[in-house]
């Protein structure tokens, strides 16, 4: 019986690798690269996905999985910015706003492959870069800036946390209402290995699903 593990990177503000062991008579490279991407990224969990893997035992136990990925890069965020102890209300508009991001991701796992076995499987998937994600962050029409200036001009005493609060509320705020009508770039084909290892399980190369990620996120 041989065992499948596949790492997959879900990168905003960091990179956190989920590891997902699953054994079955037969492995189909497609169905668990497909299994794995939807739910991690698009937070759809399919049961028969989850009755294939073995150290996860019920759908409940993966969306506690799924959660903590999400709770994971919005507690890092708040870090990075320097805010050790946000809002709840604010925490919580942060975190939707990324599952957003996350279900906006644009994929297809078109089912073809080439390999066997003994030598590992190319898995093709075919992506496409969200440009919403970044042009809200990176704040290019000026609309963040814009309200934090009306902010502090309203009231200079406003500390620098106060500053980066109203800076991380806004963000999320353009993110959900920019989100609803996501825009995408042009599309790139993926070939994702996966190889079996020494010890009986498949590996899917964590470089390759860095960078997919990276890409769909339109880093």
């Amino acid at each position: 019986m041989k065992k499948t593990r596949l790492p997959l990177l879900a990168v905003i503000a960091v990179m956190l690798i989920l590891t997902f062991t699953a054994c079955g008579q037969s492995f189909d490279p497609v169905a668990y690269i497909q299994g794995s991407l939807d739910s991690v990224f698009h937070g759809e969990i399919d049961e028969e996905f989850v009755d294939s893997l073995s150290d996860v035992d019920s759908v409940e136990e993966f969306q506690a999985m799924y959660d903590d990925i999400i709770d994971t890069m919005t507690d890092e965020t708040f870090t990075s910015a320097g805010l050790s102890d946000p809002d709840p209300a604010l925490r919580e508009q942060l975190r939707d706003a990324y599952v957003s991001v996350f279900k906006a991701t644009k994929y297809e796992v078109t089912g073809e492959y080439t390999g066997s076995e003994d030598e590992g499987y190319k898995v093709e998937v075919i992506a496409y870069p969200l440009q919403t994600f970044n042009e809200v962050l990176e704040d290019e029409d000026g609309s963040i800036t814009a309200v934090m200036e009306e902010k502090y001009a309203a009231d200079s005493s406003m500390s620098t946390d106060d500053l980066l609060a109203v800076y991380v509320e806004q963000a999320a705020a353009e993110l959900q209402e920019a989100i609803a009508n996501p825009t995408y770039g042009e599309a790139k084909t993926y070939n994702l290995t996966v190889a079996l290892d020494d010890d009986g399980v498949y590996n899917v190369d964590e470089d390759e699903i860095a960078e997919l990620t990276t890409f769909l996120l339109g880093e």
